[in-house]
């Protein structure tokens, strides 16, 4: 398996970049995502069954949309001309994700903790993330260590950061 190109089974392109990067890109946009970011999405939708909501930009209509029935276009890959975020942040880098999870019979959203919580107890199967957001309404993981950015140099292989705007962020260690 050449292994700049994997994709996910269970997602398409256009779910995780903006749409003006798969219009210039389209399959090559594959190639903006770190590998773990991708071999992640597919890990947490396999070992969880999780119906997992990135980008809605390319539907129609969603019932997946933001509270104002907007479509959700940043929450993968965002590229250079996006004003979400930092710019040196992991999104900007293919090694970020924002996602919702919902029961993938009924439909119904998974509180964003449990979905957190569920993927803290068994983070020894999640070996590349490195930092899940807390005290927001969505889930944001990211696969960036100390060897990708400066930023996060005090961050370990065994550490992951739980990070909050809200002044609660805390390192925690592996199992």
């Amino acid at each position: 398996m050449n292994m700049m190109c994997f994709k996910p089974r269970n997602f398409n392109i256009k779910e995780l970049v903006d749409k003006q990067t798969y219009y210039i890109l389209g399959d090559q946009a594959w190639k903006l995502l770190d590998i773990r970011t991708k071999m992640t999405l597919d890990k947490l939708k396999s070992k969880f069954g999780w119906i997992i909501i990135v980008n809605t930009w390319m539907f129609k209509s969603t019932k997946y949309n933001d509270s104002q029935g907007r479509p959700f276009t940043q929450r993968g890959f965002r590229n250079i001309n996006s004003t979400v975020g930092v710019k040196d942040g992991a999104h900007y880098l293919g090694m970020g994700i924002d996602f919702d999870a919902y029961v993938k019979n009924t439909g119904k959203r998974i509180d964003p903790n449990l979905v957190r919580k569920k993927i803290l107890d068994n983070i020894d199967e999640f070996e590349y993330i490195r930092c899940l957001e807390i005290d927001i309404n969505w889930v944001h993981f990211d696969v960036m260590g100390h060897n990708d950015h400066e930023k996060r140099s005090s961050i370990t292989d065994n550490k992951i950061l739980l990070y909050s705007l809200k002044g609660n962020s805390k390192i925690i260690k592996r199992n």
